[in-house]
């Protein structure tokens, strides 16, 4: 996607995205992260960003609503290397503000998101880092494209790892550092990891699906009916305690990635998680880091 008038096409959870590049000009990478994602169809492609040189000329006198030092603590210098971001609500429109992390008062590009689903994505091509080319999904600009592509879509991006049993998903959550790729690296062996860090799950004709998010090189699409979720604890024996209700609502909320700067939001988010609850078994799951956490899930789950 390196030619003026090129378009590129992506299904992300099934929901199709199209990059158009219209007389922008740089070169407009592709991660090859997205690269198994593409997909070659005219029709059913229902959001589009057009990617274009230059900041907008309007001001942007918006709240700033929430920031990537909300949700990403200091301790994490890798999420902060490069860029750092607003979200600012102004009118119908979110606009993802990316700001460079050497020198917060400057803006190196603005993505706006609007209702009718077409949206713009702003770049200051002056910029050093952009040098060389382009792209669209470069941290953190893909993980908050998927973001607001999935909450318009009926789906939550969620913190946890996915594996394949029985043609189905189980889910693998928890708080940092619990054991999300441990476990994941357990089920290697049986061939059915589907994702070790984030998902999606997407309601589709009352059922909910886990999708595969694009995360890691070469990562391929997956989409599997939702089984079972396993809230995780680090344990010296295996366990399961189900859960109902507020805790496990609660469970699952804490792990979902959530964008809360309205009630509108917190309401419509709250309802798709105790829809999701309501339809699928929730777990307490203490566990070794060892092999026998994958024997006590299988003997547990026949």
């Amino acid at each position: 996607m390196n030619k003026s008038g090129t378009e590129r096409i992506y299904n992300i959870a099934g929901v199709y995205l199209k990059l158009i590049n219209s007389g922008f000009p740089l070169c407009l990478t592709d991660s090859n992260k997205y690269v198994n994602f593409r997909e070659v169809r005219s029709e059913g492609v229902a959001y589009s960003i057009k990617v274009i040189d230059g900041l907008p000329e309007f001001d942007l006198e918006g709240k700033v609503v929430l920031s990537s030092e909300d949700l990403e603590p200091e301790s994490n210098k890798s999420a902060h290397q490069y860029f750092h971001w607003n979200i600012v609500v102004q009118g119908l429109s979110i606009y993802v503000v990316l700001l460079d992390s050497e020198n917060l008062d400057k803006t190196v590009a603005i993505l706006e998101i609007n209702k009718d689903r077409k949206w713009f994505l702003f770049v200051d091509c002056s910029f050093d880092l952009f040098a060389e080319g382009f792209n669209p999904f470069i941290y953190p600009l893909g993980p908050l494209i998927q973001y607001y592509l999935m909450i318009d879509n009926d789906a939550c991006l969620m913190h946890a790892a996915a594996v394949r049993h029985k043609g189905e998903a189980l889910v693998f959550s928890g708080k940092s550092g619990v054991g999300k790729s441990t476990m994941a690296g357990l089920w290697k062996g049986l061939g059915s990891v589907i994702n070790d860090d984030k998902i999606i799950i997407k309601r589709e004709k009352e059922q909910f699906f886990v999708y595969n998010s694009p995360r890691y090189p070469n990562d391929v699409p997956v989409k599997l009916k939702l089984r079972k979720i396993y809230l995780l604890k680090q344990s010296k024996k295996n366990y399961s305690k189900r859960l109902g209700g507020a805790a496990a609502l609660s469970g699952i909320m804490a792990f979902c990635i959530q964008h809360l700067y309205n009630r509108e939001l917190v309401v419509e988010r709250t309802q798709f998680l105790a829809d999701v609850v309501q339809a699928v078994e929730v777990f307490e799951l203490g566990f070794k880091p060892d092999h026998s956490i994958v024997d006590f899930i299988l003997n547990d789950d026949r």
